[in-house]
């Protein structure tokens, strides 16, 4: 059932609907504009391994402690990947919400999700980053795979061949389970939505505060 308002209740709303929408979707472009942080991880952490095979690719002990400590700071840029990807599907999920409610339906793209319950259904299983994140979520994935092979293949000491496999292994498969957690939060969400509705007038002289005041005193 759509809801009713009073005309300045209405005016109120729309002012801080428009400026909410305004803040949700500066901070939409924030998302997109983060990459300056993946690179800020990735590259000084593939250049430190390239360093390490150079420089300490005989001495086991080092070599190892390294190849760790890389593979940890991967798996620390891929899960914040898929977290400014779940931030960035909420930023969305509002601004669906919002744009509801101020009744732009018309002027929104066909794709972009109607209701909560399509949203559940397009992310809720799996929320995957948008493609400009999904790009570096992607090259972590790639350099944790590729520092793990090549790191135990560089080491001729089978124990500390089987702890890479084992560290990089398990990075990669949380990695890769992380979106699946993202998204159920995201269904949880969904499911707390009722039916988004736009806003509408109250009718004319269906206000109780209205007849009251022009009530004389001797009523």
């Amino acid at each position: 059932m759509t809801r009713k308002y009073k005309s300045e209740q209405v005016e109120l709303q729309s002012h801080l609907l428009r400026d909410f929408h305004r803040l949700m979707l500066e901070a939409l472009r924030q998302r997109e504009q983060d990459v300056i942080r993946y690179i800020a991880i990735l590259a000084p952490a593939l250049g430190g391994y390239v360093w390490l095979l150079k420089e300490y690719g005989t001495n086991t002990t080092v070599f190892v402690a390294g190849t760790l400590g890389v593979i940890l700071l991967l798996f620390v840029g891929a899960v914040y990947t898929v977290a400014l990807g779940y931030n960035f599907r909420y930023i969305t999920l509002q601004l669906a919400k919002l744009e509801t409610l101020i009744d732009t339906r018309d002027f929104i793209l066909a794709g972009w999700p109607r209701d909560a319950k399509v949203f559940a259904k397009k992310y809720g299983r799996w929320c995957c980053p948008p493609e400009v994140i999904r790009v570096f979520w992607l090259a972590f994935l790639f350099a944790i795979a590729g520092v793990t092979v090549s790191g135990s293949a560089a080491t001729k000491d089978h124990f500390s061949s089987s702890i890479i496999i084992a560290v990089g292994g398990s990075a990669l498969g949380v990695s890769l389970i992380t979106p699946v957690c993202y998204g159920r939060k995201i269904k949880r969400k969904c499911r707390k939505e009722r039916q988004w509705n736009p806003i509408e007038l109250a009718p004319s002289g269906d206000t109780g505060e209205q007849d009251q005041t022009q009530r004389t005193p001797s009523e």
